[in-house]
């Protein structure tokens, strides 16, 4: 019997988490304006600038990096699976940018402030690359974020050490230079060769 209620329990999370998705992301789907020369469309009332704490304990706004393409994230340090993979392969994507790399930057929100303090993100974060930036704030701070990026994310209560999980969206934003969400990539279904290709001809259109 105990089982069969926690099943349910989580059939329902799953439903909800499913239907959130559905919602947060429709505008993502239909939000899309002309694109440039870079050949990138530019989704039209999705992102935008935000202030949260950065893995030194110091403010961090998207503004901070104009001037670079941003590769944004949403996920949490305990993460099994989506996390280390999705982070793996950003990794792998620095080195094969060459000289653009220093015109790249990743950055990590963590939605799980409980646990991820900015010492515990550092830690976890600089494992995968040592520009990579984590950033966490409160509850509220972001929330607001993933509404912002139609981000959506659920806490799973479960029984082991653990604690519990988070089921999140597993999308990297490809934010350009100038603060505009211009793609949105998956480890699962963007080739590293994509992905590549599509940032450098973003940053040779935003030099020229």
């Amino acid at each position: 019997m105990k089982h069969s209620v926690i099943l349910l329990q989580t059939l329902g999370k799953v439903i909800i988490f499913t239907l959130l998705i559905s919602t947060l992301l429709a505008p993502v789907a239909l939000a899309q304006s002309e694109e440039d020369d870079s050949g990138l469309m530019i989704y039209e009332g999705v992102g935008g600038d935000f202030t949260l704490t950065s893995h030194r304990g110091t403010p961090a706004s998207l503004k901070d990096y104009q001037g670079k393409v941003v590769l944004l994230f949403f996920g949490y340090t305990h993460c099994p699976d989506i996390c280390p993979v999705s982070l793996s392969y950003l990794q792998q994507l620095m080195g094969r940018l060459g000289q653009e790399v220093d015109q790249v930057q990743t950055l990590f929100i963590s939605v799980d402030p409980e646990r991820d303090t900015p010492e515990h993100l550092k830690n976890y974060i600089t494992h995968f690359h040592s520009s990579f930036v984590g950033l966490t704030g409160s509850a509220k701070e972001i929330a607001q974020v993933a509404y912002q990026y139609r981000a959506a994310y659920v806490r799973q209560e479960v029984e082991s050490v653990a604690g519990y999980f988070f089921a999140h969206t597993d999308y990297i934003y490809l934010i350009d230079k100038i603060g505009r969400v211009r793609a949105l990539y998956r480890a699962e279904s963007n080739t590293l060769e994509q992905m590549t290709e599509e940032i450098q001809r973003l940053i040779a259109v935003q030099n020229s």
